[in-house]
């Protein structure tokens, strides 16, 4: 089911946070919604869960809906707006809300540099993770260890982690220094390099509709497709190697042809331990139109 919201907020827990209101266009965005989280805080401290009151219900509801349609807009035109095509995005880009830079990378390009080669693909999934407020999160409550260490750096930074003893995910640190927080990268379309992303995928097995279905639709087959594992962790994100830009023209070549589409919401995948946290609402993909 699609879910045009975003809620609880990323917010969420940062009025006692510390965190320092900045010139940056996404302060403004956090002062404007502000009246989100103070709710849900409020909500959460009374009751240790999400409103159960009709009335709270109602005005968790009320604020929502003003949260979500000024965020859709925010995202897309006052957060990030740079005044025109970059070829990388900045660090800059990453130091915001995260589940609203986890909407803005949504039809980003994600740029691998492998031995000269250039491996990309149009992003169309990401999930949230936000420490301070999210149990889902590797560092959550500012849990900090070897593995974290990389959340807790300056925005724009790769965190790659290893799982299950098979896979590798790659996440975008997000929000300023200090503050936990990522945005998981779920899935791509091949843009450039795609004959060498198949092959690091499938080896010389042929493309048959099951491995065309399930080329780069979940975390671990991306990153074996860009040759992405923990040597990769803790990349700067406007370096060479690892990097994102809004347009495949941004390195010289040209965009992959795409119809209408628009952005769905729903509960992130697997992390069911995560208890209320598990029903925030903080996957994003790109569905087309009908």
């Amino acid at each position: 089911v699609c879910k045009r919201y975003n809620f609880p907020p990323a917010d969420f827990g940062r009025q006692e946070g510390g965190i320092k209101e900045s010139n940056h266009p996404g302060a403004r965005v956090g002062r404007e919604t502000a009246n989100v989280g103070i709710i849900v805080e409020n909500c959460h401290r009374r009751k240790r869960g999400w409103p159960t009151s009709p009335k709270a219900a109602k005005e968790v509801l009320e604020t929502r809906l003003f949260f979500v349609d000024f965020y859709c807009f925010s995202a897309k035109f006052c957060i990030f707006d740079k005044g025109g095509p970059m070829a990388k995005l900045t660090h800059d880009f990453f130091n915001g809300d995260t589940a609203a830079i986890a909407q803005a990378l949504l039809g980003k390009y994600l740029v691998r540099n492998r031995n000269g080669e250039l491996l990309a693909g149009r992003i169309t999934e990401t999930e949230a993770y936000v420490g301070r407020c999210g149990k889902a999160c590797h560092a959550y409550n500012y849990r900090r260890t070897p593995r974290t260490e990389t959340l807790f750096m300056a925005p724009g930074h790769a965190y790659i982690y290893f799982i299950y003893g098979m896979y590798h995910c790659l996440n975008f640190v997000t929000e300023p220094e200090g503050e936990p927080s990522a945005v998981l990268l779920r899935g791509l379309e091949p843009a450039a390099g795609a004959e060498t992303m198949k092959h690091l995928r499938f080896g010389d097995a042929p493309m048959n509709a099951y491995r065309r279905k399930n080329f780069l639709n979940g975390p671990g087959k991306v990153c074996k497709a860009l040759d992405l594992t923990t040597a990769q962790n803790k990349l700067d994100l406007e370096g060479d190697v690892l990097f994102l830009c809004d347009s495949m023209a941004d390195v010289g070549l040209t965009d992959p042809v795409t119809g209408p589409e628009h952005i769905c919401a729903g509960p992130r995948i697997g992390v069911d331990s995560a208890e209320e946290a598990k029903d925030f609402p903080w996957r994003f993909w790109l569905e087309e139109e009908n």
